[in-house]
C-alpha cells in the first residue's frame, strides 16, 4: 500500500511549529492551535479535527490547555493544544520516515510561520496564490479561498490573515516576472469577486494588461472621474505613458488635475496637445483654474472657447472671479443647456454650485438655494454630496437675513 500524509501527520506538523509555546499559557494563544484553527488550516470540519485530536490525547501525543486567543474580540478562553515530548518525538520520526519515501511534511507549515526556505519549497501555483493574496486589499474569506492552499491562517471571523511582515518578505523576494503574474491573478480575483474598480485597475496596470484596463476605464469613465484618487491618477498616468490613446489621456489628465498632481497632469496635457490642440488648451485652462491662476486661465480659454459646455463653464468661473456675476450667470446657463442637450450630467453638480454663487452675487438667494439643492441631488459622489449639504448649511442659514454668507468668503478655485 502506497504511503501518504495523513491528517494525523499534518496536525503533528502544525503543532510542532508552535513547540516553543508554553503549554501553561493562559493569554494570547494563536488561533491555529484551537480545534477550529486546526480544522480551517487542514480544510476539515471542527468535528473531524476533534476526533483526531482526542485520539492523539489518548496516545499521549498532545496535551490541552485553556487560553484567550490572540487577535480575537472574544475575552473568554478556549481550549488549545500542544505537543507533548512524546508528540515531538513522534513528529520527528514520522518526518524522517516520510522524507525517505519522497514525502515532505513541511508543506503543512502555516504561512505566517514560514521561513524563506519554506517558501521556496512551494509549487509555482502555491507561491502564485500566496503572492496574489499578499497583494490584495479586499478581505478574503475561507469560503472563497482555494481549498488546495491549506496553510493560510484564518481568523475566527473566517477572514484570511497574513501578517504584514510576511507580506513584505514575500513581495520583497518576488521577481519582476513573479510580481507581474501575481498582479494578474489579483486582477482576476477582483473581477471574479467584484472588488472595487480602483483596485482592479491597479492590478491590471501592474500586470501590463493594458487592453483590458483601457476598455474598463472607457466603459466607466464618468464613474472614475466622479471619484478620483491619487492611486487612480498614477494608474492612468502609467497607462497613458504606454499607450497613445487620446480618450485615455483625457481621462488621465482630468483625474490628475482633481488630485492636484499638476506635474503629471501637465505632462499628459502636453501629449494631448500634440494630438488635439483645442482639447489640450481646454484642459490646460482647467489646470490653471485649479491652481488659482485666473488671469492665465481667462487668457487661454478666450483663445480656445469653442462654445461647448466645458469652455463656457471655465469662462464663467473666471468672470465670477472678476466680479462679473451677470455675464458669468449667462455662461453657466449656456453650459447647463449644453450638458442637457448632450444628455450628460457629468460636472452638472459643480456647474450648479458656480451658478448658485452667481445668483448670490446678483442678490437672487432663492435661486441660489434651489441650485445648491439640485446640485446635491444630482451629485453621484458621496463625499461631494456631503460637502454640498454642508455648504448649503453655511451659505443659507438665514435666507432673509443680511448675515447670509457672501461670495467673497468662498474660495472659488477650491469648490
Amino acid at each position: 500500500m502506497q504511503e501518504h500524509i495523513t491528517f494525523h501527520d499534518k496536525i503533528l506538523a502544525l503543532l510542532y511549529q508552535y513547540r516553543y509555546l508554553n503549554s501553561d499559557m493562559k493569554f494570547g494563544a494563536p488561533f491555529e492551535i484551537t480545534q477550529d484553527g486546526i480544522g480551517s488550516i487542514l480544510g476539515i470540519s471542527r468535528s473531524h479535527a476533534s476526533i483526531i485530536i482526542s485520539k492523539m490525547e489518548d496516545d499521549g501525543e498532545v496535551i490541552s490547555g485553556s487560553s484567550t486567543i490572540r487577535d480575537s474580540n472574544r475575552p473568554n478562553k478556549r481550549r488549545v493544544y500542544h505537543l507533548t515530548e512524546c508528540g515531538k518525538r513522534r513528529y520527528l520520526e514520522r518526518y524522517k520516515d516520510l522524507q525517505s519515501k519522497g514525502l515532505d511534511l513541511d508543506e503543512t507549515i502555516v504561512l505566517n510561520e514560514m521561513s524563506e526556505d519554506d517558501f521556496q519549497k512551494l509549487t509555482q501555483y502555491q507561491s502564485d496564490m500566496v503572492g496574489c493574496f499578499c497583494l490584495l486589499e479586499q478581505k478574503v474569506t475561507r469560503d472563497t479561498f482555494p481549498q488546495d492552499i491549506p496553510y493560510v491562517h484564518f481568523r475566527p471571523t473566517g477572514a484570511a490573515y497574513i501578517k504584514d511582515d510576511v507580506k513584505t518578505r514575500v513581495l520583497k523576494h518576488g521577481t519582476p516576472e513573479n510580481m507581474r503574474r501575481w498582479h494578474s491573478k489579483a486582477a482576476d480575483w477582483c473581477i471574479d469577486h467584484e472588488n472595487g474598480i480602483s483596485e482592479r485597475l491597479f492590478h491590471l496596470d501592474h500586470a501590463f494588461r493594458d487592453r483590458e484596463a483601457i476598455k474598463l476605464i472607457k466603459s466607466r469613465k464618468y464613474q472614475i472621474m466622479d471619484d478620483p484618487s491619487s492611486r487612480l491618477g498614477d494608474v492612468l498616468f502609467d497607462l497613458s505613458s504606454r499607450n497613445e490613446d487620446l480618450e485615455l489621456m483625457e481621462i488621465a489628465a482630468r483625474i490628475l488635475i482633481c488630485t492636484m498632481d499638476y506635474d503629471k497632469a501637465t505632462r499628459i496635457i502636453m501629449m494631448i496637445a500634440d494630438e488635439d490642440d483645442s482639447l489640450g488648451g481646454l484642459l490646460f485652462s482647467e489646470l490653471l483654474l485649479r491652481q488659482h491662476r485666473f488671469d492665465d486661465a481667462w487668457f487661454l480659454i478666450s483663445s480656445y472657447n469653442d462654445g461647448g459646455p466645458e469652455s463656457e463653464m471655465i469662462s464663467g468661473i473666471c468672470l465670477l472671479w472678476y466680479g462679473n456675476a451677470k455675464e458669468a450667470k449667462d455662461r453657466f446657463e449656456k453650459a447647463r443647456v449644453g450638458l442637457i442637450t448632450e444628455h450628460c450630467i457629468f460636472k452638472m453638480d459643480l456647474l450648479m454650485v458656480y451658478e448658485a454663487f452667481a445668483n448670490m452675487m446678483i442678490g437672487d438667494n432663492e435661486s441660489a438655494k434651489m441650485m445648491i439643492d439640485m446640485a446635491t441631488a444630482l451629485s453621484r459622489n458621496e463625499k461631494r454630496r456631503a460637502d454640498l449639504t454642508a455648504l448649503a448649511g453655511r451659505l443659507f442659514p438665514f435666507m432673509d437675513s443680511e448675515d447670509c454668507v457672501l461670495l467673497e468668503s468662498i474660495d472659488i478655485g477650491d469648490v
